[in-house]
């Protein structure tokens, strides 16, 4: 079994990181501000919200330079750690009001960090953009921002919690991390239920996990509309391939989970399949296909618990990788 701290290759903090001066973030917050004026159109300048990003832009900019050279430091600003708020606001800060908008302030935030820094060092530069992408997952995943892909259509009922498109359409839920800090995955919570209905009549259920490859190399180097074009093609590509009985669960952005009731194992295989040659077929960066790295696990052969399920469909997902291959 493939180990998967292994297979994720998080880029590793630098204890050295030539933070400096630069720590208590006034100097990048004060260079974001400025690149983000000077990026937005004269028209739109105003729509900076400088004086917000005055108060809460050094926090910030502190933040993501200290988990530079700390995993406790950016574990704080992932969902769970007491910075995710802070992190949630960056589109905010920004005047960033759509999933474009937070990728392109992510990567100005980026590039004038990186001027800041004045280093020279590869490492640093992979673990700067891993940092960003960090912040951005924070920034698309909180509410009012809106998520990217037009075939994923939110309920409009404004109370926290996953949102579901009605039938006949697939079910598709949409976890927007709009939760109390409590519930660490609800993600899973739609997949419970519908393992618990499914194992009533003994037929097989398949649960597949799919993950866009390169993705935080993608945030790190690309335009803000290029990545989020790209993603889009790649989910309208998934739910075109569904069932109205499948559902999909995007856990965040670039991952996702699907549940497809009367599915065995070579059925499944063969749904992992098309999936991926889907994505490929739609979803280019550069004239490049993206690519999706799939587990898949079967109940009831492979377990009959939802997190077993999830356990093992991750284990073939990161084995995959691991693989280079699309499905293990």
């Amino acid at each position: 079994m493939a180990d998967p701290t292994a297979v994720r290759r998080t880029p590793r903090a630098v204890a050295d990181a030539p933070v400096g001066s630069l720590a208590d973030g006034a100097v990048v917050a004060k260079a974001w501000l400025v690149a983000l004026v000077e990026a937005a159109p004269l028209d739109a300048a105003a729509a900076v919200p400088a004086a917000s990003l005055a108060s809460e832009g050094p926090a910030l900019c502190a933040a993501v330079l200290e988990a530079l050279g700390s995993e406790a430091a950016l574990d704080r600003l992932r969902r769970g750690g007491d910075r995710y708020v802070l992190a949630g606001r960056a589109a905010h800060l920004a005047g960033a009001g759509d999933p474009a908008g937070a990728v392109a302030a992510l990567e100005a935030l980026r590039t004038v960090s990186w001027d800041k820094l004045g280093a020279d060092d590869a490492q640093l530069a992979i673990r700067l953009a891993h940092v960003c992408a960090v912040v951005l997952e924070a920034a698309v995943a909180t509410a009012g921002v809106a998520a990217p892909a037009p075939a994923l259509v939110p309920d409009p009922d404004p109370l926290p919690g996953p949102r579901l498109v009605p039938d006949p359409a697939p079910e598709v839920v949409i976890h927007d991390a709009r939760s109390d800090g409590h519930v660490t995955e609800p993600w899973r919570a739609p997949i419970e239920r519908r393992l618990d209905r499914q194992l009533q009549d003994s037929r097989p259920f398949s649960v597949l996990t799919m993950e866009i490859d390169d993705l935080e190399r993608l945030l790190a180097s690309a335009t803000g509309r290029e990545v989020v074009e790209a993603i889009e093609a790649a989910e309208r590509a998934i739910c075109n391939e569904l069932r109205p009985a499948d559902m999909l669960v995007r856990e965040r952005l670039g991952r996702y989970w699907l549940t497809a009731p009367e599915t065995d194992l070579a059925s499944g295989r063969a749904l992992g399949q098309r999936l991926g040659e889907a994505v490929s077929a739609a979803a280019l960066h550069h004239g490049a296909p993206l690519a999706l790295s799939i587990g898949l696990a079967v109940a009831p052969d492979d377990a009959i618990d939802a997190e077993q399920l999830a356990a093992h469909a991750d284990e073939g997902l990161f084995a995959a990788r691991a693989a280079g291959i699309r499905l293990a």
